[in-house]
Order: structure tokens, then sequence, then C-alpha cells
């Protein structure tokens, strides 16, 4: 299993994000796809490099980000791929291979790694949302028609581009049909085209990370917690990195996105 990563000016997150794979038994082989918009965060990125200069990481530059993802699937070897977020943190282990065998199911568009049966709060606007008429529904899986749902809310979302494995094929299809500039971009198309997916959605019933959104890149208005890229880059510049223990014991009992916790800082040597 492949797992792609994407990160733009946020070296201090995805620091975190790295450290928080210790709760894997597993680590798929990861790449980076990074971009730094001066030369602060590009240091930044050189720091993180230097960290983790022992683990099988491939590190792509982004020049053009929709270029560049697509030469990534291009290479890839898989049928299968797991995403990710700078600032989604793992807190839970899984097996990948659970997350396959789900995709053999040829109606299946993706999996999450991140929906469980009782989150009832959508992720971005935080807002109550129904559940779905769920076609499995075990401790270990559930599945859903997610045509049916509201395209809103997570349940109707299709695609999101963190905490989803994805098939490489439909994926690399969709990548090259449309236009866009970054991620946010990317997947805000393909989740409003709602005529051309698989229609099961399903997920390991078990929220495997969280999403902390410290902040916004790329012009996306989400909410967040305005703490700002700059300052976060500075800290870890400085000798300091965001402890594992700001990510322990968040609640994801609603939701897998959380405005509730507390920022921690430790030293980082290196």
């Amino acid at each position: 299993m492949e797992y792609l990563i994407i990160s733009k000016d946020r070296a201090c997150q995805l620091d975190l994000h790295l450290r928080s794979t210790h709760i894997l038994n597993s680590i798929p082989t990861i790449t980076i796809l990074y971009i730094g918009s001066n030369e602060e965060y590009i240091q930044g990125y050189n720091k993180v490099k230097n960290l983790y200069a022992d683990w099988d990481i491939s590190w792509i530059p982004e020049i053009d980000f929709r270029k560049d993802f697509i030469n990534y699937l291009d290479t890839l070897s898989v049928p299968y791929f797991l995403m990710m977020g700078d600032d989604n943190y793992f807190i839970q282990d899984f097996d990948i291979q659970d997350c396959i065998s789900i995709l053999k199911n040829e109606k299946v568009y993706s999996v999450s790694i991140r929906l469980t049966d009782s989150m009832d709060v959508n992720a971005v606007t935080q807002h109550t949302m129904g559940h779905p008429n769920f076609i499995v529904h075990n401790d270990n899986q559930i599945m859903w028609n997610w045509t049916t749902m509201n395209r809103k809310y997570d349940w109707g979302y299709p695609a999101p581009l963190t905490g989803t494995v994805f098939r490489k094929d439909f994926i690399y299809q969709e990548a090259k049909r449309i236009p866009y500039e970054h991620p946010g971009q990317l997947e805000g198309k393909m989740n409003h085209r709602r005529d051309f997916a698989k229609p099961y959605l399903a997920t390991l019933n078990t929220c495997c990370m969280v999403d902390i959104p410290m902040n916004n890149v790329n012009g996306v208005n989400n909410k967040n917690l305005n703490i700002s890229t700059e300052h976060l880059n500075t800290m870890f510049l400085s000798g300091k990195r965001i402890s594992l223990s700001t990510i322990q014991n968040i609640d994801t009992t609603h939701s897998f996105m959380s405005y509730d916790f507390s920022l921690q800082w430790e030293s980082c040597d290196g």
C-alpha cells in the first residue's frame, strides 16, 4: 500500500503527522508532495527531511500540483493508495488489508479511516447531520449509498483527500479529466460530480485519525483555529515541535475534526 501526504507551508504540522505514525504496526510506503511558499517554509521542510533521513520517504517538491499529482499516479505500481493531509494525525491503528478487502467490492468508491456510526456532526460546518441507511453495519465495517445523502455533509462526500483509501485507476481518470490548481479544488470538483462514481462508500467503523484545523492554506476559507503557519514554522525552526500529547485523548465520538485541544510544545533535536 502506498501512502501520499500533501503538504503546503506546514513543516511543523507534517512533523507531528509523521510522529503520529508510531501507533501503526505497519507503515505503508510514504510519498510527500510538498511546497514551501517562501525560504523560511522551505527551511522547515529541510529540517523535516533531516529529522526523518533514515525513513523510507519519497519527497516530491511541488511545481505544478496537477501535473505532479498525475505524475505520482503514473508511477504508482499498486491499485490502491491512502491519501492524508499534513494536519491529520493517527490516533488508532488499523489494518490496511481490511480496506483493500472492502474495495474488492466493485460498487465501493472509497474507504474512509475516519468515519464511524456515532458521528453526527459535520466536520467542516459543525452542523448536525443525519445518518444514512447502512447497507452493512457492524463493529468492523459500515457501508452506505452516498448518492442519497446531502453533498454538504460527510456521509454524502465521497472523495475527501484526507483519511481515504482510493482506487488508483478511478482517481487517475478524474485527475486527468478536470482542471484544478491545488488539492482543495481537486477535492471539491470530484465531490460535486455526482453521476460518475461508484455508489457505495465504506469505513472500518473506527476513527483512526483526527483532523485538527489549526490554519488554512491555498486560500481555503474553512473554519480553523487561526494558529498561523508562520508562527508554527518559526517555533519549529527555533527548536520546538508540537508534542504528541496535543493529539492524545481527543474525543472523536461525534466528529473526526476537533477544535478543542491544547497546543503543547516540546524540544526538537535536529
